[in-house]
């Protein structure tokens, strides 16, 4: 009777360790998926990060683009107008741009947060 009793102890043990293995298992591939997942946001932010430096140096060549146009008195208003249009549009990219990189620096913050825990 004590050996049958201390099989079945011995077999409860067993359960319990294989489901903290299977626990254990779920876990790791969760922690795949999101340290994949993290990848995927560094490596769009990363994109981000160069659509936003592109558009920074556009707004500056254009902001110097326009200054040129408006000291120069023989070319009509025409250009001037369409420089600033061109600038308003670039200055909105950045705008959205920088709205989108700190979005993703939000998210990248989540995940690091979620894998410190």
């Amino acid at each position: 009777v004590a050996l049958q009793l201390q099989i079945q102890r011995l077999q409860a043990s067993q359960d319990q360790a294989d489901a903290v293995i299977a626990e254990n298992e779920h876990l790791q591939k969760q922690l795949v998926n999101v340290r994949a997942e993290l990848d995927d946001e560094r490596q769009r932010g990363a994109e981000y990060q160069a659509r936003h430096g592109q558009a920074q140096r556009t707004i500056m060549q254009l902001q110097d683009e326009l200054k040129q146009a408006s000291s120069r008195k023989d070319e009509g208003g025409a250009q001037h107008s369409q420089m600033q249009r061109m600038l308003d549009t670039a200055t909105a990219l950045r705008a959205n741009l920088e709205a989108r990189n700190r979005v993703l620096e939000d998210r990248l913050l989540e995940l690091q947060e979620y894998l410190n825990t």
